[in-house]
C-alpha cells in the first residue's frame, strides 16, 4: 500500500494540529482580560476636607453717654452767647460699619437762623466734660441751625462721619453754639430745639 491508496488522512491531521494551536490562543486572551478588569479595579485614592463650616450675621448698634439727659438746655440767651458741650458715641456692633449724623427732629423755625453751630469729631472728652477733646474731623463750620435741620435729615444726606470699625470703637463729637450777634429784637423769648441723631451701617 503506497500513499495514494490513503489520499484523505493527512488534510485530516493536519486539520487536528491546527485545532491545538488555537485553543492555546483562546486561552491567552481569557488570562489578558481577567488581567486587565483586576488592574482596572485596584488605585490609589487620597481625599482632604474642610469642615464644620458656619455663618452668622453680623450686628450693628450705637450707644451714648448722654444718659438720657439733653447737651444743651440753654435759656436766657443774649446774641452772642455762646456754649460748648460734648458727647461720645460707641458702636458696639461685630460688623464695621459707617456712622452718619442728622436732625431727627426740630422746632422754633424763626430763631433757628441765628442759631449758630460748630460740630467736630474726634477723641477724648465725655459728656460731663470735654477736657482732653481733640478733633480730627469738622462736620459743621459755624453753620446755623436752619441750614442744618435743611441739609440734614437722614441717614441718605447725613453729616459723613467715620468708619466705626469694631466693636467699643467711639467716638466723641464736641458741639459749640453761639447766637449770632445780630440776632433782631423781634427774637427776644424766642426757641428753637433740635434732636440730633447718629446712625449707624454696615454700608
Amino acid at each position: 500500500m503506497n500513499d495514494l491508496d490513503h489520499p484523505v488522512r493527512r488534510p485530516r491531521r493536519r486539520r487536528r494540529r491546527g485545532a491545538f494551536v488555537v485553543v492555546p490562543v483562546a486561552i491567552g486572551l481569557l488570562g489578558a482580560s481577567a488581567l486587565v478588569w483586576q488592574s482596572s479595579t485596584a488605585a490609589f485614592s487620597g481625599t482632604t476636607s474642610n469642615a464644620a463650616n458656619s455663618w452668622a450675621a453680623g450686628t450693628v448698634s450705637l450707644t451714648d453717654d448722654d444718659s438720657a439727659g439733653a447737651m444743651f438746655s440753654a435759656s436766657g440767651l443774649v446774641p452772642g452767647a455762646t456754649g460748648t458741650k460734648c458727647i461720645t458715641v460707641t458702636y458696639g456692633g461685630s460688623a464695621g460699619a459707617y456712622i452718619r449724623l442728622y436732625v431727627s427732629a426740630n422746632t422754633g423755625a424763626a430763631l433757628q437762623p441765628y442759631v449758630n453751630l460748630t460740630i467736630e469729631e474726634g477723641s477724648g472728652g465725655t459728656f460731663a466734660d470735654c477736657t482732653g477733646f481733640t478733633p480730627s474731623a469738622t462736620l459743621a463750620n459755624n453753620a446755623t441751625l436752619a441750614s442744618l435741620v435743611a441739609a440734614n435729615t437722614g441717614w441718605a444726606n447725613g453729616m459723613a462721619s467715620g468708619v466705626l470699625a469694631s466693636t467699643s470703637d467711639a467716638r466723641t463729637y464736641r458741639f459749640t453754639y453761639t447766637l449770632d450777634a445780630a440776632t433782631p429784637d423781634a427774637q427776644q423769648g424766642a426757641s428753637a430745639t433740635a434732636t440730633f441723631q447718629w446712625e449707624a451701617r454696615n454700608s
